[in-house]
């Protein structure tokens, strides 16, 4: 279990930012994490297992409108061998790079796309190579 410092994070809670004003368009919450706990498995290299849980510095009211939820499912749900089924739609949601060559930086802004799964079984291609756990990890876009 690795635990990372805490002081160099903060969350924004129900913000919506404007690139062009270059600030919050709605009110939100500012808090700092008591706890980050990082995924005992996490790897480095592959990013496979790259979540971890945190432990927000305050109580978030949730019946708040600007308050989303995510699902996640039971431990106990077993998937068919191909999930998600190929050329399923999928999201993506993340501060990652916008660009693919080494260059490019990660967006201050949280980012989504929506994307068709690829069946690496089906139509091999570049990120089929990159699939290190297929049972975490799959191909889109």
């Amino acid at each position: 279990m690795t635990t990372t410092i805490r002081s160099k994070y903060l969350f924004v809670i129900g913000a919506h930012y404007s690139t062009e004003k270059n600030t919050y368009l709605n009110s939100h919450l500012r808090l700092t994490p008591n706890t980050i706990i990082m995924h005992p498995q996490y790897n480095t290299n592959t990013k496979v297992n790259d979540i971890a849980l945190v432990e927000l510095s305050q109580s978030i009211d949730l019946m708040d409108k600007s308050v989303g939820f995510i699902c996640l499912p039971m431990p106990t749900l077993r998937y068919p061998k191909a999930f998600p089924p190929d050329r399923a739609d999928a999201v993506a949601i993340g501060w990652g790079r916008v660009r693919e060559d080494s260059f490019g930086r990660a967006s201050n802004v949280l980012l989504q796309v929506e994307l068709p799964v690829q069946s690496p079984y089906i139509r091999p291609s570049d990120c089929a190579d990159q699939i290190y756990d297929p049972e975490k990890q799959f191909c889109a876009g």
